[in-house]
């Protein structure tokens, strides 16, 4: 990631699926995925496997880019409280 090249387009390949719970093996972080909103997935699908900006994502779902912005970061944050919650169970 360290080249200045966007995060989506280093890891690309993990994000083929339309279906964001597969875009993990680990079971825990799959299920969480599943479980978010559609308007999270939305934007997630939007962002990491087809690289729109958040302006572009935004305009789709005519919502403001900053409602796009929070909720993306508010969606990761999730999702790594989600997966740092399964490390401390084992």
């Amino acid at each position: 990631m360290g080249s200045g090249t966007p995060y989506h387009e280093d890891y690309g390949h993990v994000f083929e699926s339309e279906d964001v719970s597969s875009w993990s093996a680990d079971p825990k972080l799959s299920e969480a995925l599943k479980n978010l909103t559609p308007s999270q997935q939305q934007i997630l699908i939007g962002y990491y496997k087809h690289g729109q900006s958040n302006k572009e994502i935004a305009e789709q779902m005519k919502v403001s880019q900053q409602a796009v912005s929070r909720m993306r970061l508010l969606t990761i944050r999730h999702l790594r409280k989600v997966m740092d919650e399964g490390e401390r169970d084992v």
